[in-house]
Parts: structure tokens; C-alpha cells; sequence
């Protein structure tokens, strides 16, 4: 019969990368969910539609 090789509990936890995926995935649904509410903050901004809203009315005005 064959005994296992006994590993050191620290082994279990540090031996493998499985989670090293998941953290990058993290990583990268947090710099979305970042740029998102940056281009939220942009777009419900007073400056861009009051620029938008001239350069519509500019458009639309006959000389």
C-alpha cells in the first residue's frame, strides 16, 4: 500500500495559480465599472450637454 506524500498546509494554499484568473477578472470589471461611472459623470455633466446643445443649435441656425 502507498502512503501519499504529506504536503505542508501552506503548500495547499500557495502550490497553485487557479485563482490568479479570478483576480484579473476583478481587476477588470473594477477598471470597467471605473471608466463607466467616469463616462456617466461626463455625460450627465452640465458643461458637455450645454457644449452639445450650442453646437446643435449652430448646426441648425441658417445664416
Amino acid at each position: 500500500m502507498r502512503i501519499p506524500h504529506r504536503r505542508h498546509p501552506r503548500e495547499l494554499f500557495l502550490s497553485d495559480d487557479d485563482g490568479a484568473v479570478s483576480v484579473e477578472y476583478v481587476f477588470t470589471l473594477l477598471a470597467a465599472a471605473a471608466l463607466a461611472a467616469l463616462l456617466l459623470g461626463l455625460i450627465k455633466g452640465e458643461a458637455l450637454t450645454s457644449h452639445l446643445r450650442d453646437l446643435v443649435e449652430r448646426a441648425f441656425t441658417v445664416p
